[in-house]
């Protein structure tokens, strides 16, 4: 998949405070014009209230994305791990 611009994330208030981290896999689908048409998690980072913010937060980082374009071509898949992490 082609290199991609997307936004910073900024680690969620609720999940901070919660003491939530882990790693969110999600599929996304882009489309030759480079937009992403569909996101899913394949693996939650967990089940608490915390964890449910940071991979809310990963389907609305890369939904946000933008592609290089490639028309002519099909759309195509991909997957991304988002590790989340608190600084000590």
């Amino acid at each position: 998949m082609a290199k991609a611009t997307c936004q910073p994330t900024v680690y969620p208030e609720e999940a901070r405070r919660l003491g939530a981290a882990g790693q969110t896999e999600v599929e996304m689908e882009v489309n030759p014009e480079g937009k992403v048409t569909r996101v899913a998690i394949i693996k939650s980072s967990g089940n608490t209230p915390g964890h449910q913010a940071l991979d809310a937060l990963a389907i609305n980082t890369i939904s946000k994305c933008i592609f290089a374009p490639a028309p002519g071509f099909l759309s195509g898949t991909g997957r991304m791990v988002y590790v989340w992490r608190l600084d000590s």
